[in-house]
């Protein structure tokens, strides 16, 4: 069931208005470039003993996107503290809070990083957590290697795909002219060709099919370049590393064996830091970056175990 908790707020409800008693529900929050709908394969495989709902965050999907009209600098509207500041208050105003007030919390890469930020701003709401390739912090001088379309160079840094968005968000740059939106859905492209295939004897192979790949592509350009550039930007600024402890929530932190852009030293870092918590640490061999559509199955049999232990 599709719907929106607001006039802006885009939503999926796996429950269908089934009635729940004591089971905590579980949110879905997504990645970078995607919305609600990156969740569709592993929804059908979620157990349904809870109310299961996934998110778009502002800006993706069908969310609200920025309007100059609101007075918000748009580097304003777009951070991680606003997208916490929504799920607070889509949790609160939607009934998808247990009677004791908590929610059982999954997040995929920016998803995760924003999952992590309102685990610490509210933890007495957050009953599991479930971090799919996620991290407390991503450093610039980290670099990619993968495979690309040439709008991106085969290996770079993340400190050069910033400036790739900078320069897209440049308010001297039309960004309405045909040739740069091109660019523009090449590089969306390129960014999922790179994290959803694997190189087998040589070979580049995909790891999903032709149409998952068009659904994926269709909904990050639903997203506009300020959306997607903000959101990096404010991903990159982001370091939780110091307040990790401080999450005390049980939480399953899970990981794609060929993520390049979120590391094992990134897991390392989450199992070391994240003291207070009791976590486990799972990992899907073979899978990158794109881990939640390329082993759905996988992905929701870890989320799965996890929630059945509440």
């Amino acid at each position: 069931r599709e719907g929106h908790a607001s006039a802006d707020f885009e939503f999926a409800d796996k429950s269908q208005d089934k009635y729940y008693t004591n089971a905590t529900p579980l949110l879905l929050i997504h990645g970078f470039l995607d919305s609600w709908k990156s969740w569709q394969e592993v929804l059908k495989s979620l157990g349904s003993e809870r109310k299961i709902v996934a998110i778009s965050l502002r800006g993706f999907g069908d969310h609200s996107k920025y309007n100059s009209d609101n007075g918000t600098p748009v580097e304003e509207y777009y951070t991680i503290e606003q997208q916490i500041n929504d799920i607070y208050h889509f949790l609160s105003i939607g009934n998808f809070l247990d009677r004791n007030g908590q929610v059982l919390i999954a997040g995929h890469a920016l998803g995760a990083m924003v999952a992590l930020g309102f685990s610490l701003k509210h933890e007495d709401m957050v009953k599991g957590i479930i971090l799919l390739n996620g991290a407390a912090t991503l450093p610039e001088s980290r670099t990619i290697n993968s495979p690309g379309l040439g709008i991106i160079e085969k290996s770079f840094t993340l400190a050069q795909l910033t400036q790739v968005f900078e320069k897209w968000m440049d308010p001297t740059t039309d960004f309405n002219r045909g040739f740069i939106r091109n660019r523009y859905k090449v590089f969306l492209k390129e960014f999922q060709f790179r994290t959803s295939v694997k190189k087998v004897k040589g070979n580049i192979l995909p790891l999903v099919d032709v149409e998952v790949e068009s659904k994926l592509l269709e909904e990050s350009l639903k997203s506009d370049v300020f959306a997607q550039g903000h959101m990096w930007k404010a991903a990159m600024n982001v370091d939780y590393t110091g307040d990790l402890d401080q999450i005390i929530a049980p939480s399953v932190i899970i990981w794609g064996t060929n993520d390049t852009l979120f590391t094992h030293d990134d897991q390392k870092i989450l199992m070391d830091e994240m003291k207070s918590s009791k976590r486990v640490f799972r990992t899907i061999k073979g899978a990158g970056y794109g881990l939640i559509w390329t082993h759905p199955q996988q992905v929701a049999d870890f989320i799965n175990t996890f929630v059945r232990s509440f």
